[in-house]
């Protein structure tokens, strides 16, 4: 397990890559159920600071998805209430955009 911390707004999320087990039992202690793990890669926990992603995958899906949880923390740290389904489909559109915007920065920051 690797982990490193990332603030957002006044917080401090712990961002974890885990194993297949560590992130289903993860999962299974906030609740989540068998079916509702289907296509679960990363999640976030608010009150925890937590931002967890399954290390099984490609460093390109997960640096998508840290940056997809990321979008997550910043909305829930602006205190903009909306539609959680809304939430998910905007960050979902938002996250693969801007981990490619972020490569392209990094490579115009560093001529």
């Amino acid at each position: 397990m690797t982990s490193k911390s990332i603030q957002v707004g006044s917080r401090t999320y712990v961002v974890k890559l885990v194993d297949d087990k560590t992130f289903v039992e993860t999962l299974r202690s906030y609740g989540t159920t068998d079916n509702d793990l289907i296509g679960i890669k990363s999640f976030i926990n608010y009150d925890e600071q937590l931002i967890m992603i399954n290390d099984r995958l490609a460093a390109d899906h997960k640096r998508e998805l840290i940056f997809h949880e990321l979008l997550h923390a910043f909305i829930e740290d602006s205190g903009v209430q909306l539609d959680r389904v809304l939430i998910e489909q905007f960050v979902s559109a938002l996250a693969p955009r801007m981990t490619q915007l972020f490569d392209q920065i990094h490579e115009l920051t560093n001529l």
